[in-house]
């Protein structure tokens, strides 16, 4: 018998997305305000004596062979560790894909801390962030899963000490955006990446979500999409704090400070039937 294990893998919300310069290497530098927030993929975990990697889902979006990520972090682990073995993995996905939620890279992420749990820390924490980054730009950010402000690509982590709290009303409709066809069209001239205006701490601590708002990437996909508009004109008729598309979308949420009128903001989106909705909070 292996060792069985289990790990919640949150999605993650963009309440800040600018997008600078785009780098040699094909990817963009960003600056953004990462949250993670409480909606999971549960994945369960068997070892395995033989050296082989197992996928196992019910859910037809999700490849099951080496184009899977979850495939990708455990091989690396299983190579940079220099263990012998394989893993049985089982993903349960409730993160809608392609859908700016950083779903995949999450389960990527968890499962590298997971296994790095069940081999006694066979990887130092600078050896999973470097495997991370390799995998994805948004991976290294669950490896530790907290609300960061991110540059680089999205690997260059600050943690935010204080951000105020929240209830978030997410609406993921049935549209899936490719993240790189995203960051390929966006319009750099219309950014202001020239202007290196970033975000930091002193804005945040003097939080104002109509000030921290904006996502770069919302334009361009909001002009092939047009759904993403139509969610945001709905969930702004129910008066929160502020409306954003999340990351490459499509998904979009709505901001409350009270559980309540976020628990009416959601039973109006469902009425609407534009897409899955969620109510979340950070985490």
């Amino acid at each position: 018998m292996g060792i069985e294990a289990f790990i919640k893998a949150p999605a993650k919300l963009n309440l800040h997305l600018r997008v600078l310069n785009r780098r040699e290497d094909g990817y963009h530098e960003i600056n953004s305000i990462m949250i993670p927030v409480s909606l999971y993929d549960f994945i369960y975990v068997r070892t395995l004596s033989e050296e082989t990697i197992e996928i196992l889902t019910e859910s037809d979006n999700i490849p099951k062979g080496k184009d899977n990520l979850l495939w990708i972090a455990a091989d690396r682990f299983f190579k940079s560790s220099g263990i012998k073995g394989g893993v049985s993995i089982k993903i349960v996905k409730n993160i809608p894909v392609a859908a700016g939620l950083g779903g995949g890279s999450s389960d990527a992420a968890r499962l590298l801390v997971l296994l790095n749990s069940i081999f006694k820390n066979a990887l130092t924490f600078t050896t999973l962030h470097n495997i991370a980054k390799e995998i994805g730009a948004d991976v290294p950010f669950f490896l530790r899963c907290k609300s960061s402000i991110a540059r680089g690509i999205g690997d260059i982590l600050e943690e935010i000490p204080h951000i105020p709290s929240f209830w978030y009303v997410l609406v993921c409709p049935p549209v899936r955006v490719s993240t790189k066809w995203a960051y390929e069209n966006v319009k750099l001239e219309l950014t202001g990446y020239e202007n290196s205006n970033n975000i930091s701490f002193q804005d945040i601590e003097d939080f104002s979500v109509s000030e921290i708002l904006r996502n770069d990437l919302e334009e361009v996909v909001s002009e092939r999409y047009p759904v993403v508009k139509e969610i945001e004109n709905l969930l702004s008729k129910t008066e929160p704090e502020g409306v954003l598309m999340s990351g490459s979308g499509p998904s979009v949420f709505g901001i409350y400070k009270d559980i309540d009128d976020a628990k009416e903001a959601k039973d109006i989106m469902i009425s609407h039937q534009v897409g899955d909705v969620f109510l979340v909070k950070e985490i």
